[in-house]
This record gives structure tokens, C-alpha cells and sequence, in this order.
């Protein structure tokens, strides 16, 4: 049984003739949309929502905010959606798809794990690694591998972006810039207010220059290194063999399908084959 699917044609109304902007999966924005009466009015134009942004592309993200999106086709999906539900609770149906959208996005990051490590060259036990599903964390001691590290110094900060950023918020605060590029900046930089004066000092005397060069000492200062996992070469443990990362990571695989599958049988066998003229 496939996970349930509203694949529906859109368009971008509002000129001369309609623009086709494609086919696109909206089973979730038309129940929320059933759930509240508005699914009717998909025809002329799509409300704009977190639901509906997430789900198709900056296109018809635009025609939305403009509220030129709307419905195409394919003809009757409409009443054959609106009959399928009619007697579920839609809230439930929400809750039940969210969870669902959740395990197959498990299922796709373990297929991608295994594909990775099947494929990946290996590296001296024990090397410096990072876990495979928390890249900021080392492999923990009954993980048989991990995925090694690549070590890069941060480059510092662009004077433009920092000057941008400022008169964007209207503020000179160095900290939120910083907050930018990474959390908890105070964790990570040295002297942070010396940039904000170093700004301060720009607002009154416009020299461009000293500002650049002021900036350029600042971002020498710092000892920042950031670890950038590389999926393409596997670490095993020093207990552990290459067979046994593959075994994990097949398990993690068959344990998403399962899961899936799982849900599938239990949450939406009422989801009924007549829908088939609209995925």
C-alpha cells in the first residue's frame, strides 16, 4: 500500500491566459483546507500556507502570496477527495499524515545512510568520526562506526554583510550578526564588541577602509574550526569491522520500512483505491 497522495495540476492565474506550474502532491493542504471550508475555493485561488510553501516550488510559492495559484485539474478531484473524508475526523487524519510524512522522511535518510556506507572507502579504526545521525556528535561506544571528519577554519566575516545586516535590522548589534553564522556566538568569538564599535566608529567617520582593515584584525583573532562530516569515507570502531557498520545500517533501514509499512496497515487502510484517478 503507497503512502495517500492528492497530486493535483496548478496554475498561475491572473493574466492573459493561465500558467501550468505542474503537478503537485497537496494531500495534506486540502485536508486542512477541507477542515476549514476553503477547500471549495482551490479552483480560483490556494490560501497561502506553511502547509502548502513547504510542498511546491518558489514559483508557486509566488503565485500563492500574489493569490493567483489555483487548482487546474485533474476534473472531479474535488468531490472524490471531499468523499473519501467525509467520514473521518480530520483532525486525526492531519495528526496521523504528519506522523506518517515523519517515518517516510526516517526511511529516506536510512536509505541514504546505507547506500553511503555500502559505497563509502573506510579509514583506520578509531580515526576522529562523527556519528552518522548527529554530525555534531562523536559515535557513541556500541556504535560500530562512524562517519569521518574534515576539519575547516572559519573564514571570518564579510564587512558588506555585516554593514548590510546593520542597516537592515537598524541596529550595529555584532552578537545578532553573529547569531547569523552560529548559535551562541559568545561560545565562539573573541571580543565581539570590538566589531560592534568597529561599526559604531564607521556610522561616524565613513572611513571605509579602516573599517575593512578593522574587521580583518577581528576575524584573525578568532580560533574558529568547523567539522564537516564526510559520508564518503566510513570509520569503524576499534572493536567493530566494516560487515558489521553495512548490518547496522541495513537494520536501520529494515526497521524504517517496517515502520512505514506499519503505519500504513494500521492508520490508512481506509484510504481507498478510487482515489487513484487523482494522485
Amino acid at each position: 500500500m503507497a503512502a495517500p497522495t492528492l497530486k493535483l495540476e496548478l496554475q498561475r492565474t491572473g493574466g492573459p491566459t493561465p500558467v501550468p506550474l505542474g503537478r503537485w502532491d497537496l494531500f495534506l493542504p486540502a485536508v486542512k483546507a477541507l477542515a476549514d471550508g476553503s477547500l471549495g475555493c482551490w479552483a480560483d485561488a490556494i490560501p497561502a500556507s506553511f502547509e502548502l510553501c513547504r510542498r511546491v516550488d518558489h514559483e508557486c510559492r509566488e503565485a500563492a502570496w500574489d493569490g493567483v495559484l489555483a487548482v487546474a485539474g485533474p476534473d472531479g478531484w474535488i468531490e472524490r477527495f471531499s468523499s473519501a473524508l467525509a467520514a473521518r475526523d480530520l483532525d486525526v487524519v492531519a495528526i496521523d499524515y504528519a506522523v506518517l510524512e515523519g517515518a517516510i522522511s526516517v526511511r529516506e535518510l536510512a536509505a541514504g545512510l546505507a547506500e553511503a556506507i555500502r559505497n563509502a572507502a573506510v579509514a583506520d579504526p578509531g580515526s576522529p568520526a562523527v556519528h552518522p545521525l548527529a554530525d555534531s556528535e562523536k559515535p557513541d561506544a556500541n556504535m560500530p562506526f562512524g562517519f569521518a571528519v574534515s576539519v575547516a577554519r572559519w573564514k571570518g566575516i564579510n564587512p558588506k554583510a555585516f554593514v548590510d545586516f546593520a542597516v537592515g535590522s537598524g541596529s550595529p548589534d555584532a552578537e545578532a550578526f553573529l547569531e547569523t553564522v552560529i548559535r551562541q556566538p559568545a561560545r565562539w568569538f573573541n571580543d565581539i564588541s570590538s566589531l560592534e564599535a568597529a561599526l559604531l566608529r564607521l556610522a561616524v567617520d565613513r572611513d571605509v577602509e579602516a573599517f575593512r582593515i578593522a574587521v580583518a584584525d577581528w576575524n584573525a583573532r578568532q580560533d574558529v574550526s568547523i567539522r564537516i562530516p564526510n559520508r564518503d569515507v566510513l570509520v569503524p570502531a576499534l572493536w567493530a569491522r566494516t560487515e558489521d557498520a553495512v548490518y547496522w545500517g541495513d537494520e536501520f533501514m529494515n526497521s524504517s520500512n517496517a515502520l512505514v509499512r506499519s503505519l500504513l496497515s494500521d492508520r490508512w487502510s481506509w484510504y481507498p483505491d478510487m482515489l487513484s484517478g487523482v494522485r
